[in-house]
C-alpha cells in the first residue's frame, strides 16, 4: 500500500489545538482554559496569571489560531474574541464575518477622507468664514 504524503504549513501543534477545539465543540473556551489544559504544548506558570496576556504561552496560542485560519488544509474556521475561543457554527461565522466586513470598509472609508485631506496639500480653495485658509495646509511645516 503507497502512503501518500500531504504538504501542510502547520505544526503538530496547531493540530492539537484544532482537535481539542473539535472535541470542545459548539462551547466557548477561554485561551487561559485552552493553555491550562494544553499544559504540554503551551508552557505557561499558573502564578503569573496577572500577566497571561502578555505571557509566550498566550502569543503562541494566538500565532496558532492565526496558522489555522489562514491554512487550506484545515476547512473549519476559528472563531476568537471576548467570549473565547470555538470552531465556528453556521449563524455565529456569518455574524462575525459580516461584523469584520463592516469594519474593514469603515476603516477604508477613514483612510480614503484622510488621504483626501492629504492631498488637498498646497491647493486653492475658496474662502468661506474667516477661520479657513486660501491655501490647505495639511502638514505643520
Amino acid at each position: 500500500m503507497t502512503k501518500i504524503e500531504v504538504q501542510t504549513n502547520l505544526t503538530t501543534r496547531q493540530f492539537r489545538l484544532y482537535d481539542y477545539l473539535k472535541e470542545k465543540g459548539d462551547q466557548w473556551t477561554t485561551q487561559y482554559n485552552i493553555v491550562n489544559d494544553l499544559r504540554e504544548l503551551y508552557s505557561y506558570n499558573e502564578d503569573d496569571f496577572v500577566t497571561f496576556h502578555d505571557s509566550q504561552a498566550r502569543h503562541q496560542l494566538t500565532n496558532d489560531i492565526r496558522a489555522i485560519n489562514e491554512s487550506d488544509y484545515l476547512p473549519k474556521p476559528i472563531l476568537s474574541g471576548a467570549k473565547g475561543v470555538k470552531i465556528a457554527n453556521k449563524s455565529e461565522f456569518d455574524i462575525y464575518i459580516g461584523s469584520n466586513i463592516k469594519a474593514v470598509v469603515g476603516r477604508l472609508n477613514r483612510l480614503k477622507r484622510l488621504a483626501k485631506k492629504g492631498n488637498n496639500d498646497q491647493q486653492y480653495r475658496i474662502k468661506l468664514s474667516e477661520y479657513q485658509k486660501e491655501v490647505c495646509e495639511a502638514f505643520i511645516d
